[in-house]
């Protein structure tokens, strides 16, 4: 082959190959175009092609359980009625008792002793417009009835008055009037009776009620202030009129403080 029919040949090629090239080159860049074509990142229509998006694991849920606390110390509120115990058949039981001083002037510093329970054979008052009473020993009523009536202060020393014998509906100590009574255990092995009714505007401090069917009955405008009722078999304290009970304390009764009428109840606690 002689020299011009070579380069000839060889120009052929050349122009083969910059085709070839030219044609690669378009095609290439029209898949990658913004136009019509379609983005490499993106699928091709009708060819089932998805992007696969990170998979992320939803954490299980986990139940939190609820929060049982303990029942705070609250008062039962219960509205119940009081005992069917009207105050004049009350008065009239204790206008029937023995008086255990039998003048009607003031006293001071008598002690109430159980000779003297035991001198009467059935419920015993004490009567008078003012005057101090007080124990120096534990006293067993047995199943009487001790009244306190007029302007009295009673105060027991921290002994007990046992009512052993008292039954369903007895009452075991009664407070008329403007009778305060100051550092009295009560207690009924039986849990019958009732251990504390307060009547008028008498009060009871320091004071506790146990074993009774009922603990405290406050009617009218009395109070109880600094007392317990425990283990009694209803109520701890059951409130009518517009009696009140104060930094006191309830336990061990079927409930701790039942209220009626306007009687209220203030920084005391409830509880099993």
């Amino acid at each position: 082959m002689d020299t011009e029919n070579f380069m000839v040949l060889g120009l052929v090629l050349v122009v083969a190959v910059v085709a070839v090239v030219g044609l690669f080159v378009t095609s290439f860049s029209g898949v990658g175009s913004s136009g019509s074509g379609n983005s490499l990142d993106a699928p091709l229509a009708g060819q089932g092609v998805r992007s696969l998006s990170p998979v992320v694991k939803t954490p299980p849920v986990v139940k939190t359980p609820p929060v049982v606390s303990a029942p705070p110390n609250k008062l039962d509120d219960m509205n119940l009625a009081l005992p069917e115990i009207s105050k004049a058949d009350v008065l009239k039981e204790a206008n029937q008792a023995t008086s255990i001083f039998k003048d009607n002037s003031a006293k001071s510093g008598y002690f109430l002793t159980q000779a003297d329970v035991d001198s009467v054979n059935g419920s015993l008052v004490i009567d008078f417009p003012s005057g101090d009473f007080e124990l120096n020993s534990d006293i067993d009523l047995g199943n009487k009835t001790l009244y306190l009536k007029g302007g009295i202060n009673f105060d027991c020393n921290g002994h007990t008055i046992h009512a052993n014998s008292i039954n369903d509906g007895d009452k075991v100590v009664v407070l008329f009037n403007n009778v305060k009574l100051n550092n009295c255990v009560e207690r009924n092995n039986n849990r019958k009776g009732i251990g504390f009714s307060l009547y008028d505007s008498s009060s009871v401090d320091s004071s506790e009620a146990y074993n009774n069917h009922h603990g405290f009955l406050l009617y009218d405008s009395s109070s109880v202030t600094s007392s317990t009722a425990y283990s009694n078999y209803i109520e701890g304290f059951l409130l009518g009129g517009s009696s009140s009970v104060t930094s006191s304390e309830a336990y061990s009764n079927t409930y701790g403080f039942v209220l009626g009428d306007s009687s209220s109840v203030a920084g005391s606690t409830a509880y099993s």
